[in-house]
């Protein structure tokens, strides 16, 4: 996942999309008149409130930059960790204090030698992978008591945070894209690429006729 995309961005899902299927999807989007990012410009009844495409079969919107959590989990979630922080003993919190030091000294974050550092150091204190995961690690079980808490929980689901680039509705088959299509993109369902262009030929003649497109 892009550093971006992880911070700031709303593309989420179980499978990866591959990048190579972009070219076929963005021409998808043009026969259905639509830009390449998604951006449907007829204000008629099946443009979206984001400017996106709807009918029966399929939805399609751009990506959302202003998306925000509409249904209170984001709340509930900022409210946890604000109650449960990590030990000062924590691995993850320890590794903090080690990169402060580490930059109190002068060493320039993220050159060779700090990555070199925080490496090494990481992996003599726990964790085995070194500069790899090592700002996510914890050691001090408040991941697992928040994977207890949060089954069973997340955002709605028409939250607009969540909400997605893609809806194939016959199969409930949902992309989501990182700015445009397929960036850092992600798929609720592990098709193939043979079944992405089925799933598009479908979308394509659910609008033939459609003389406002």
């Amino acid at each position: 996942m892009e550093l971006g995309n992880m911070i700031f961005g709303n593309s989420r899902g179980e499978h990866p999309v591959d990048r190579a299927w972009q070219d076929d999807f963005c021409q998808f989007l043009y026969d259905c008149g639509l830009d390449g990012r998604g951006y449907y410009d007829k204000e008629d009844q099946y443009q979206t409130s984001r400017g996106g495409f709807e009918n029966d079969v399929f939805l399609v919107n751009p990506y959302d930059w202003d998306a925000d959590c509409t249904c209170g989990f984001d709340d509930m979630n900022y409210e946890w960790w604000e109650e449960n922080q990590h030990t000062d003993g924590c691995f993850s919190n320890r590794i903090k204090k080690y990169e402060n030091e580490l930059k109190q000294k002068g060493i320039e974050w993220l050159s060779k030698k700090y990555i070199t550092l925080v490496d090494n150091w990481a992996k003599v204190n726990g964790w085995e992978h070194g500069w790899n995961g090592c700002a996510f690690h914890c050691d001090c079980g408040v991941h697992k008591r928040y994977d207890e808490w949060a089954k069973n929980k997340g955002h709605k689901d028409n939250c607009r945070l969540i909400q997605p680039n893609f809806w194939y509705k016959p199969t409930g088959f949902r992309l989501n894209f990182y700015k445009y299509p397929l960036r850092d993109a992600y798929m609720n369902q592990n098709i193939t690429f043979e079944e992405l262009k089925k799933i598009i030929e479908h979308c394509k003649e659910s609008i033939l006729g459609n003389k406002t497109l």
